[in-house]
């Protein structure tokens, strides 16, 4: 079974920005520590903001294999993060992730 790669685009309110950043810390940390976590990355795109905008962050995440990333959906970290995030008002941070695939097979 081949990994799992999603590249997830996070749009995040600046009234939450704080909150966000200190939350995804704690979430990144314990997700990088999950044994089936292959990479958990996140950058932000400062090109993309617009004064008084949001804040554009880019998270990249590759699982071993379908058990591996359910045992991340099911782990305390995430399901603190959303926890956060299913409590927060519609539109405050929103998020769109594609499933990625190698350009080449050795990959």
């Amino acid at each position: 079974m081949s990994r799992l790669v999603r590249l997830i685009r996070l749009e995040v309110q600046p009234p939450v920005l704080e909150s966000f950043l200190d939350r995804q810390r704690t979430n990144v940390a314990g997700s990088r520590a999950e044994p089936g976590c292959v990479q958990f990355r996140i950058g932000r795109s400062p090109e993309e903001e617009r004064p008084g905008g949001p804040a554009i962050f880019y998270l990249w995440e590759e699982f071993r294999d379908p058990a591996a990333l359910e045992a991340h959906f099911a782990s305390p970290h995430f399901q603190a993060w959303k926890h956060w995030l299913d409590s927060l008002p519609d539109g405050t941070v929103t998020r769109r992730a594609l499933e990625m695939r190698p350009a080449w097979p050795e990959d």
